[in-house]
């Protein structure tokens, strides 16, 4: 729900079926269990993760700059000229340090969504920790983009 493109949940996701390869995967839809506490947690994320999608524009349309990535965990923002959204994606436990210039607008951000904390250093630089495995997303200011209208240089 946070990377561009259509968001698909595909053969029952949602309610969190899972299936061997093959005709083993194609496992009946469980309706009338969606009162389960299992299933109704699962669909509650579903619901809050498109909510936030439908609530932050920049996720549907803005651009997408990788800022961290590495074998355990994805940092990318999403930004438009109204708002950026941070989003970290860890499998594992995640302690970064990232420069300034990779999270403008850190000492501004707004926590939406997961348990884990961004923090701006003194010296600029943007700290990032969760206990793994963990999904977080902050609101940032937005980002000015070149309007095009300099002139071309002169020969």
């Amino acid at each position: 729900m946070t990377l561009p493109g259509m968001p698909v949940l595909f053969a029952g996701d949602e309610f969190g079926l899972v299936g061997a390869d093959g005709e083993a995967s194609r496992t009946p839809m469980p309706w009338g269990t969606e009162t389960d506490p299992a299933v109704a947690a699962r669909l509650g994320l579903y619901r809050e993760l498109i909510a936030l999608r439908r609530q932050h524009p920049a996720l549907a349309t803005g651009g997408l700059r990788w800022v961290h990535v590495d074998e355990n965990t994805v940092v990318f923002v999403r930004e438009s000229a109204d708002e950026s959204v941070l989003v970290l994606v860890t499998t594992t436990d995640a302690d970064l340090t990232l420069p300034s210039a990779a999270v403008l607008g850190a000492d501004r951000a707004i926590a939406l969504v997961g348990d884990a904390t961004l923090a701006a250093a003194s010296d600029g630089a943007v700290l990032i920790a969760a206990e793994g495995p963990a999904f977080a997303a902050w609101v940032l200011p937005g980002v000015s983009a070149p309007t095009g209208d300099s002139e071309a240089p002169a020969s």
